[in-house]
């Protein structure tokens, strides 16, 4: 379904965004700083900041039902939908961040309902994080102990989304909480539980989650947390569908609803946070974070691996046991002061993270045929086939150095500068022999950027930075192969950002290079070289405005992706399942008619619209799927610790594609459906 999405992104630019000033760290308190030269060195920050509490009102669970609200966004499917997966300006986004610490990297998808925010770092600002996707990164912040009591209790169901059920609580421990001592002890605990059927097929999707956090604040020794997270999930391998004759099979489900699938998650961090004032009006801020992750899975898989012929698929079977452990560690220091007369925010961090995992199993591929037309598993006998074994190990540990500090120069100007020391290395065990290196690179990263804060609080920036992602393998001379480098460019405006404005907005420009791009040598087929390079450039524009008692939101991006050098052959010139445009505008108010001064928070309607453009639909670009437009409109109402919200979602364009990366790995998009939920805040 085509649209106008010129419109779209002019409206986007007209009506502006919501962007906060914060990266991977603590919000800086800016000191002996004039609030212009404050703006400016917010606004080098790329930084959206979801809206989280209505969005999971309205049904979303996980990061991919946020992707309308950044520019540059867009949904992936990943290990068949097993882990959490986006892209920003084009990029796979290799890593996801929550309470400072990387968050659990196989085969987990993060509950929206253990989040208090979400923070997605476009361009320069993930620089501090170490290795990153030259898209950006994600930074959650996860639930918190809170000294005041306060419980939150949940109801949501829709069609095919099943239901969900939710309690949250916090408040202090009594111990201390008010008797004037010098510490307090608070606590928090969330269950959440989510049951549903997949669309379309069937498909069970069950999840489960409990987390428990304990808080002890000290006047002298700072702010210690413990947590606790525990997430059951029995959700199956989504297969996707496929393209045939150029088209979508749409409403067709090519796996077996015979899937046993059992992964349990648990994941533990320690922090500690102590904020000291020094002479001078100067601040410290120390921040410590140690935790962990371990998976269990034990599941089996049965669908299909390709297409065979025009009319069958090749059938897969596997059965698998996975192990995971995961341990991080984070150390920041800030310093806020004056030096020379000149206002600095002076950061330096240490990060380490350390995954290992042991999986084995069975599998077959193509020992049995799948009807494309009618797919039938019933007939599929695990013991009549022959069975391959598979077996891998590895074990994965990176570390960075970030050095980062922000001058504050007389007329508003700000000056950004910050390097990084980065390195990985990965042995790996595919035969049972033992570990053995399969991987090594260290390297730098880096990022320069000025800013200007103008009379009415316009402020303009100009910033520069290089990333780093490893690769894997090594030359015919034995060499360790470098890694990939990312060089990006990004210039931008953003309006004032008093929180009181009725309009927010932002606008930016950039330009990524990533080349070292691994292919296999043509003289050595079991060596690699580096000679791949793409390029993505493009504009986005976001922004916030309220209308009378209308609050607008909107957002908008274009975008063009080539490989400038390719790294397989028949390989085209874009980028597989990444649209070139898209936009979204969403709004909430009133009803006609009503009087929106005599009951501000009661009845209000909301509407929302998101579309996005035409994408490639392989890696040879031979078919180009259409763009698509989605519509949908509810009501919310709200009245003392009461809220109710009922909408449907994707009112006319029912038939769509969510995600695709090649002709037999496509993922179809929710059809017209409805949710409706009820709140209760004690």
């Amino acid at each position: 379904m085509q649209y106008p999405v010129a419109v779209a992104a002019l409206l986007s630019m007209a009506l502006a965004p919501e962007v906060a000033a914060e990266g991977p760290q603590p919000a800086p308190v800016v000191v002996s700083a004039s609030r212009a030269a404050a703006a400016a060195e917010e606004a080098l920050r790329t930084v959206s900041r979801p809206e989280l509490a209505q969005a999971v009102d309205d049904g979303a669970a996980r990061l991919e039902d946020l992707a309308s609200q950044v520019p540059g966004m867009q949904a992936l499917v990943a290990d068949g939908g097993l882990t959490g997966s986006i892209s920003l300006r084009g990029f796979a986004v290799s890593r996801f961040y929550i309470n400072g610490l990387r968050d659990v990297n196989r085969l987990f998808v993060r509950d929206l309902a253990t989040v208090a925010s979400v923070q997605v770092l476009r361009g320069p600002d993930a620089q501090a994080a170490g290795f990153n996707s030259p898209g950006g990164t994600v930074w959650f912040e996860g639930l918190q102990p809170a000294w005041r009591n306060r419980t939150r209790i949940s109801l949501g169901a829709g069609s095919g989304e099943g239901w969900r059920a939710g309690i949250d609580s916090t408040g202090p421990l009594p111990l201390g909480a008010e008797s004037g001592d010098t510490s307090a002890l608070a606590w928090r605990g969330l269950l959440q539980w989510h049951d549903g059927h997949s669309q379309p097929g069937g498909l069970r999707l069950a999840r489960h989650t409990a987390l428990a956090a304990l808080a002890w604040r000290h006047q002298r020794l700072g702010l210690l947390t413990l947590e606790a997270e525990q997430q059951h999930n029995h959700q199956p391998f989504l297969f996707g569908t496929v393209v045939a004759d150029g088209r979508v099979r749409y409403d067709q489900l090519y796996a077996s609803t015979a899937q046993p699938s059992r992964r349990i998650t648990g994941r533990q961090g320690l922090h500690w946070r102590r904020d000291w004032a020094l002479d001078g009006g100067d601040r410290l801020q120390v921040r410590a974070d140690a935790g962990g992750a371990q998976v269990r899975r034990d599941e089996t898989l049965i669908g299909f691996f390709t297409q065979r012929t025009p009319t069958l698929l090749s059938g897969y079977y596997t059965r698998y046991r996975d192990a995971y452990l995961q341990h991080d560690a984070r150390l920041w220091v800030q310093w806020q002061g004056t030096l020379a007369g000149l206002p600095h925010t002076l950061s330096a961090g240490w990060t380490r993270s350390a995954q290992r995992f042991v999986f084995d199993g069975v599998q077959n591929i193509g020992g049995f045929d799948v009807a494309l037309a009618a797919p039938d598993f019933s007939a599929v006998d695990p013991a009549a086939l022959r069975l391959s074994p598979r077996f891998r190990s590895e074990v994965s540990v990176e570390q960075a150095w970030t050095l980062h500090d922000a001058l504050q120069l007389p007329g508003g100007w700000v000056l950004q500068a910050g390097l990084g020391q980065l390195a990985w290395r990965v042995d790996a065990d595919r035969t049972r022999a033992g570990l053995r290196p399969a991987g090594r690179a260290e390297g730098g990263s880096g990022q320069v950027g000025l800013a200007r804060a103008w009379p009415g609080g316009l402020v303009s920036y100009l910033d520069h930075s290089r990333t780093l992602e490893p690769n894997r393998g090594t030359t015919r001379q034995g060499d360790w192969l470098p890694p990939q480098r990312a060089v990006q460019w990004e210039a931008g405006l953003r309006s004032p950002g008093d929180a009181a404005q009725d309009r927010r907005w932002q606008l930016a420009a950039y330009r990524i290079t990533q080349d070292n791009l691994a292919l296999p040598d043509p003289l050595d087929r079991s060596a690699f070289i580096t000679t791949g390079q793409r390029r993505v450039q493009g504009l986005e524009a976001s922004g916030a405005s309220r209308w009378g008692a209308w609050q607008w939101q909107a957002q908008a991006h274009l975008l063009q992706a080539e490989n400038l050098r390719k790294t397989v052959p028949g390989q085209g010139d874009g980028f597989p399942g990444v649209a070139g445009r898209g936009a979204a505008l969403r709004g909430e108010g009133p009803l006609p008619g009503l009087d929106a001064g005599a009951d501000p928070a009661g009845l209000r309607l909301w509407l929302e619209w998101q579309a996005l453009g035409p994408r490639w639909a392989d890696l040879a670009n031979t078919l180009r799927l259409p763009g698509h437009a989605l519509a949908g409109l509810g009501l919310r109402w709200q009245q003392g610790a009461w809220v109710v919200n009922a909408g449907v979602h994707n009112l006319f364009d029912r038939d769509h594609v969510a995600t695709i990366t090649a002709l037999d790995n496509v993922y179809q998009g929710p059809p017209r459906r409805w949710w409706a939920s009820l709140a209760l805040r004690l």
